[in-house]
């Protein structure tokens, strides 16, 4: 999905698909088929941490499925939030990720003071970070446990921008779906350790993750999925559904497919083959166009994807 250095660039979108994959045999979580031994409870820490990190970082969290030996994040990047929070607010919150940090400030001038705080500050709103503080602790917690050292995770975690709000719906979807399509779960509500199962099983917005947007006030839908709940567990039902069917033809997609602008079978083969890993970006044809002139590319991986998936492009 390319390198974060050429794909993280918040003045193109806010959005993104973030990937980690554990480097040795062993599992992160559940249970390892080498060694014998069950690591289920590790997927807790890592929600654990996540939702943790949600808290302090200038983000949004979307989706999430926490996967035998690796993790997806979907998430928005609110830099502007981040840049008017207070220099002490920066401070507060940068001293929860590394305690004692703040007492580094003590006896620098002010513009040293400010120049530091202002590093922290641009931190607070960079992905590299948020998945250099997650996947840190869970290493460690990890490695202590297996009283090893080394790596736990690959060097670099992929990172896939979403261009526009049909490719963040579609890639929640994917991401929520991860259990179902593996056939680890039967259902939405049994697919454990994902954002899916949390929202089905607190109805009213599980703190840490960002609202659907009926389910907060017009004014306050800044930031929140730009879909209805009810809508995007419709989705989500319709594809589990056709992608465990082994033939015969589909049934009628939601209106919720046509409302996306979605092609119903291409959206189906792509969860089918776990297409989203042909696309270093997702968006549409036209979206993804935008992003090749403005970023200087001359092509990017991503637009066959994106004409199987939309309607007349």
């Amino acid at each position: 999905m390319g390198l974060r250095s050429e794909q993280l660039n918040v003045e193109t979108t806010s959005y993104y698909h973030l990937i980690s994959r554990c480097v040795r045999r062993a599992f992160l979580c559940g249970k390892d088929p080498y060694s014998g031994q069950d690591f289920e409870y590790r997927r807790e820490w890592i929600e654990e941490r996540l939702f943790e990190l949600a808290q302090i970082f200038g983000v949004e969290l979307h989706a999430y499925a926490v996967m035998s030996n690796h993790l997806h994040v979907v998430l928005r990047v609110d830099k502007e939030r981040v840049e008017k929070w207070s220099d002490a607010e920066v401070v507060r919150r940068y001293g929860k990720l590394f305690r004692g940090k703040p007492r580094e400030l003590e006896g620098l001038s002010t513009r040293e003071r400010k120049t530091r705080v202002g590093a922290w500050r641009e931190r607070l709103w960079n992905l590299s970070w948020f998945m250099r503080c997650l996947n840190e602790s869970i290493a460690r917690r990890a490695n202590a446990e297996d009283e090893c050292t080394g790596r736990f995770w690959e060097g670099r975690f992929r990172c896939q921008p979403l261009l526009d709000e049909t490719a963040l719906l579609t890639c929640m979807a994917y991401v929520d779906l991860n259990p179902l399509r593996a056939g680890l779960a039967k259902s939405l509500k049994t697919s454990t350790h994902t954002s899916i199962a949390k929202r089905i099983a607190q109805r009213d917005s599980p703190a840490g993750l960002a609202p659907f947007a009926d389910q907060v006030p017009p004014r306050s839908r800044r930031g929140t999925v730009p879909m209805d709940l009810a809508g995007y567990v419709a989705l989500l039902t319709w594809t589990a559904r056709e992608v465990r069917r082994s033939s015969g033809r589909p049934h009628d997609p939601p209106d919720v497919i046509r409302e996306l602008g979605l092609d119903a079978n291409g959206l189906l083969e792509t969860m089918k083959a776990q297409g989203l890993k042909t696309a270093s970006v997702l968006g549409s044809p036209t979206t993804i166009d935008s992003f090749i002139d403005s970023t200087g590319k001359a092509w990017v991986r991503g637009k066959r994807l994106a004409n199987a998936l939309h309607v007349g492009e």
